[in-house]
């Protein structure tokens, strides 16, 4: 699992690099790689994506984007092989803050669903041994408000703090993504 970072995938920084070159390496062995956030963005570009600064600026908070049906069908089949039971979803909400995103996901996987106003590749698959999330699932609401308050030491103008914080007041489908991330994970790798 590889998940947030304050880099970004595409720093020049040798770590990076390294990373990159770990992630192509694993993929061809078919081992399970999870991308949450950062994780999300350099999974996509080891594997041929692109991963750009996000020409609107930051997307922070809590949002829900409805999944393309693929997705909703492959999460919903993942979630249903857990003895926890959760609602079957059509959407996703889970908190995002990130300044990067991919509009281009690697070939060979499947999209989530994704906005232009937002971020056009919000999570992507391969059945097999890929799943990201460019939120963040494992995010908990005051994690979210200190993300949100060191970003404001330097504020942008775009966004409205008040919505901003407004937004965390509606639940986030976090039993669902553990239990789809959980029984991804725990499903066998097709070779």
């Amino acid at each position: 699992m590889i998940t947030g970072s304050v880099a970004s995938a595409y720093d020049q920084e040798d770590w990076v690099k390294e990373l990159c070159q770990l992630i192509r390496k694993l993929h061809l062995m078919k081992t399970k790689l999870v991308g949450i956030c950062f994780g999300h963005q350099v999974i996509a570009l080891a594997l041929g994506g692109k991963v750009e600064k996000n020409p609107i600026g930051w997307s922070l908070g809590r949002k829900t984007f409805s999944l393309h049906p693929p997705a909703r069908d492959y999460l919903n089949s993942l979630v249903s092989q857990s003895p926890l039971k959760t609602p079957f979803l059509d959407s996703l909400s889970m908190y995002y803050t990130h300044q990067d995103h991919v509009p281009v996901a690697p070939p060979g996987v499947e999209e989530m669903g994704g906005s232009p106003s937002h971020s056009p590749v919000l999570g992507y698959f391969n059945r097999s041994n890929i799943l990201t999330y460019q939120g963040h699932p494992e995010f908990t609401r005051p994690m979210v408000e200190k993300c949100i308050d060191n970003v404001w030491r330097n504020p942008p103008s775009y966004l409205n703090k008040e919505e901003v914080l407004a937004s965390l007041n509606s639940p986030v489908d976090e039993a669902f993504l553990a239990i789809s991330i959980l029984s991804f994970l725990r499903q066998r790798t097709a070779q």
